[in-house]
């Protein structure tokens, strides 16, 4: 038994010729496909450590969250630090406010804020300070 080859017609010959450049854009694009695969898989493997093989368990890898509350506590500071000064002059019980914008001040350090909460600081050191002088005045 012997093998026939066909022979080379019009429809075999009639196939592109195979370029360098034809070769490199295909072998790109599974090397991209390859490489986001190793990624998926270095994500799973990562997450599969976890406790149960829960991904949502996992917060090490997760960006962190902008602390929106304390941003208020800033913003609370600066209110709190300027009616403290102002009330110093009224009422020598200013100084519970000074007191709420000093505690509020140093939890709105930790925002995205902490010139608005440095700021507040220092008005309510002042308020207390002014609240003190007018205490000790009378």
């Amino acid at each position: 038994m012997t093998r026939e080859e066909n022979p080379p017609t019009a429809a075999n010959s009639a196939a592109p010729p195979v370029t360098a450049e034809l070769i490199t854009k295909a072998d790109q694009a599974e090397h991209a496909k390859a490489e986001s695969a190793d990624v998926v898989t270095a994500k799973l493997s990562a997450t599969s450590d976890e406790p149960n093989g829960n991904p949502a368990a996992q917060t090490s890898n997760m960006l962190p969250l902008e602390n929106v509350a304390a941003k208020g506590g800033a913003v609370g500071s600066l209110v709190l630090g300027a009616w403290s000064i102002i009330g110093s002059f009224i009422t020598p019980f200013s100084f519970i406010n000074a007191i709420l914008g000093l505690m509020l001040g140093l939890w709105g350090m930790s925002s995205n804020q902490p010139r608005l909460a440095f700021i507040g600081l220092g008005l309510s050191t002042v308020g207390l300070l002014c609240c003190l002088a007018g205490i000790t005045s009378s």
